[in-house]
């Protein structure tokens, strides 16, 4: 209503001053479309980022970084955990940080039923009695309970340069199917590259980088190895077993896979449609079953080697 008004007297002001002029002059031919100009639509305005939800640990004090629960150090990286579990992972060179960092996500719930990436995500709703935050802690456990009243449990041990990532979930009795657990490794892009350069340059940029796994499509009864460099299109298989990745940080590598008999696998997918990657990939741990004890659980040994 409020635009059809201001539209309505800009064409009355703008007849009104053509009777003005009209009587000195002869008036002009009547033009309503262009007396009536749309008025331009404002710009959207950009979202506010989301805040963080849900409980959060404490923060620990004498941490070299802002917001961390835990910081970890050790010859070839750096850990820092924030106070909602979200894991920033740091390649160090003689003392150095090296390239982009590696990002490891808190735990993700999926609701019995639903697809991947879930519709509706179990949250976490409370920890249990969180252990103080302590630098340069060698282990610590951190267990909560889900919206689903499902339990789950976190655990970080830290052995020379390689970090274990334990993860157990217990259903509440109402629950009829497990609840998968998902963490997420995202990858750093690397390199932009407009549309002139070569292919040839862009392979000279990357030369010498590569991503290496154990995987099985859909049709395979085994693992397979594979390998892919940096600057070719990388047509990852459905499931993974380890990852091995070698880039941006100068000697330094990741090595990702399960210890002893782990019942997760990976999932590879590259974002935005983009499948080379230098334009950064992700790399998802899915944790299909559920753990009936807490002494059962799934491990993870992530190696900066």
């Amino acid at each position: 209503m409020r635009t059809y008004l201001i539209g309505w007297l800009c064409v009355s002001l703008g007849a009104a001053a053509l009777v003005a002029v009209g009587q000195d002059q002869p008036k002009p031919p009547a033009k309503p479309k262009a007396a009536a100009k749309a008025k331009p639509k404002p710009k959207a305005k950009t979202p506010a980022k989301p805040k963080d939800e849900g409980p959060a640990l404490p923060v620990l004090a004498d941490a070299p970084v802002t917001n961390a629960y835990a910081f970890y150090a050790q010859g070839s990286f750096d850990f820092v955990l924030d106070r909602h579990l979200r894991a920033t992972i740091y390649p160090k060179e003689k003392g150095e940080h090296v390239g982009k960092p590696v990002k490891l996500s808190a735990p993700l719930f999926v609701v019995p039923g639903s697809k991947n990436p879930p519709k509706s995500p179990a949250k976490l709703v409370e920890f249990l009695d969180p252990p103080a935050p302590k630098l340069q802690a060698a282990e610590f456990e951190i267990s909560g309970k889900l919206s689903n009243d499902a339990l789950i449990g976190v655990k970080y041990k830290f052995v020379g340069n390689t970090v274990n990532l334990s993860c157990w979930v217990r259903n509440a009795p109402a629950a009829e199917s497990p609840t998968p657990v998902i963490f997420e490794f995202g990858f750093p892009t690397t390199h932009t590259f407009t549309p002139n350069i070569e292919m040839a340059e862009r392979k000279k940029a990357v030369e010498g980088w590569y991503i290496k796994t154990r995987e099985k499509g859909d049709k395979d009864k085994n693992f397979k190895s594979f390998a892919y460099t940096y600057w070719d299109m990388a047509k990852f298989k459905k499931d993974a077993q380890s990852l091995e990745v070698f880039g941006p940080w100068g000697t330094r590598k990741f090595v990702v896979h399960e210890v002893g008999s782990g019942v997760g696998n990976f999932s590879l997918e590259s974002p935005r449609g983009h499948r080379y990657p230098y334009t950064g990939f992700e790399a998802l741990y899915k944790v299909p079953t559920s753990m009936k004890k807490k002494t059962d659980s799934t491990t993870l040994a992530i190696t900066i080697e």
